[in-house]
């Protein structure tokens, strides 16, 4: 569940909602005890920089923070409104954003659209 809260805030990344990409990046952090799967470790990192460059470090760090302090049914219910945010907005496909979720990572092409890695 942790790591799916984390690729749930690569989802949030990717879409440009930073502060909810750190939150539950955070949240997952927190129920892992910051041990991200290490196949999964490049691409996490990578969705944190993106976050914390939108952000800036100390909001990315603030907003970090607060998901760390989520209980667990705050950052179920956080991810069931991003799930729903994501496939509502269309702002990337349902099967992109299924994919980063569950850590299957993603890049950008040159026009700054998500693609497969």
């Amino acid at each position: 569940m942790a790591e799916c809260m984390m690729g749930l805030g690569a989802v949030a990344a990717a879409e440009g909602r930073a502060v909810d990409a750190a939150r539950l990046l955070g949240a997952g952090e927190a129920a892992l005890g910051a041990q991200v799967w290490p196949a999964n470790r490049i691409d996490c990192e990578r969705w944190v920089a993106r976050a914390r460059r939108s952000l800036g470090s100390s909001d990315y760090d603030r907003a970090r923070a607060e998901g760390r302090t989520l209980s667990l049914e705050q950052a179920v219910a956080r991810s069931e409104r991003a799930i729903r945010h994501s496939v509502s907005s269309r702002t990337l496909s349902l099967e992109q954003a299924v994919d980063l979720a569950l850590g299957r990572g993603y890049r950008q092409d040159p026009a700054g659209s998500p693609c497969p890695t």
